[in-house]
């Protein structure tokens, strides 16, 4: 079972990470366990996106333009863009909430249990031909890697070996 761990993290670090978070959480056909940690890590981690994104609107709206005669929001151009918005104001107002640290606990999962699917073939139902399902590396960008084991959601155990590797040398005492 593996230990929680408390992390200090930026809400800068978890925004950031928010892609891979997502890719992480969708992946149902692991291994029980892996499933259930990787789960318990990523929910948290989820709500803490869903947190920045409901203040990131809150401050859309606290920012708007406003048409001086009626107090209107003014439209964007693009109306896919919603409302004009003072862009220096809410950004440095965001950057301060993406600055704040808090404390999450985490349970780091090894990437090479991810790796490890129970079921990675998927069968066509139309031409009842077998299809291997992406692994993670073909899931997970390479910067959304990075970014999930610098916050401590996934690690990587190559690193540990190799330092092992390093300290199982015989230690060679010199002659004074």
């Amino acid at each position: 079972m593996p230990q929680g761990v408390v992390k200090k993290l930026t809400n800068r670090d978890i925004w950031e990470a928010a892609s891979g978070i997502a890719t992480l959480a969708s992946r149902k056909n692991l291994k029980i366990k892996t499933l259930y940690w990787l789960g318990k890590s990523t929910s948290k981690l989820t709500r803490e996106v869903e947190r920045i994104q409901q203040h990131r609107t809150d401050l859309a709206k606290k920012w708007e333009k406003k048409q001086p005669v009626t107090g209107e929001p003014i439209p964007h151009p693009d109306p896919r863009q919603g409302n004009l918005v003072d862009t220096q104001a809410m950004s440095s107002e965001f950057n301060v909430l993406l600055d704040t640290e808090i404390e999450v606990t985490l349970y780091p999962t090894n990437v090479e249990d991810i790796d490890k699917e129970e079921d990675t073939s998927v069968t066509c139902p139309k031409c009842d031909k077998d299809f291997k399902t992406p692994t993670l590396e073909m899931s997970l960008s390479a910067y959304d890697m990075f970014k999930a084991i610098d916050i401590g959601l996934l690690t990587y155990s190559e690193h540990k070996e190799e330092e092992k590797e390093e300290s199982s040398l015989p230690q060679v005492k010199q002659k004074e």
